[in-house]
């Protein structure tokens, strides 16, 4: 069974094999847990959105080595789509998506720095969290970011 670490910590400096962060088409600019990513990563997710090469529809995904100022060695990007309303359906299915991608690449520790969702409080989105990883896989550790700990 995974073990499930909820941490008072911004997305780079979450401990982990691999961050995993949402990107959204219609966020812009960038907010929330992508754009500590694209700070921290010297502006490349903004210039691969502005050169057409990242966009954050559905299904994109973008996995990229970090750098000394990250906790964690990798980050995946996964397109969301539209990013309103992200209720609790929508945060259910996104965290699915996101657990099922990571169980499927061997990963067994992660990060999970995700959004506050529409109408959906921290409580809630960790009792998402928990019941999505449930599913059996190699995944040994999910650490997911309490709250709105972006910065």
């Amino acid at each position: 069974m995974t073990q499930l670490e909820v941490v008072d910590r911004p997305a780079d400096r979450l401990p982990g094999e691999i961050l995993v962060v949402p990107l959204f088409a219609d966020q812009r600019p960038l907010a929330g847990p992508v754009a500590v990513v694209d700070w921290r990563l010297d502006g490349v997710v903004t210039r691969m959105i502005l050169a057409g090469e990242l966009s954050g529809r559905q299904g994109e995904v973008l996995a990229m080595p970090t750098n000394a100022k990250f906790a964690a060695p990798w980050v995946i990007l996964i397109g969301c789509g539209l990013r309103r309303p992200l209720d609790g359906r929508g945060y259910t299915s996104m965290v699915k998506r996101f657990l099922k991608l990571v169980a499927r690449a061997g990963i067994g520790e992660v990060a999970l720095c995700l959004p506050p969702g529409d109408g959906v409080d921290p409580a809630e989105i960790e009792r998402i969290v928990r019941d999505a990883l449930v599913a059996p896989s190699r995944l040994a550790i999910c650490r997911l970011a309490r709250g709105t700990q972006f910065v």
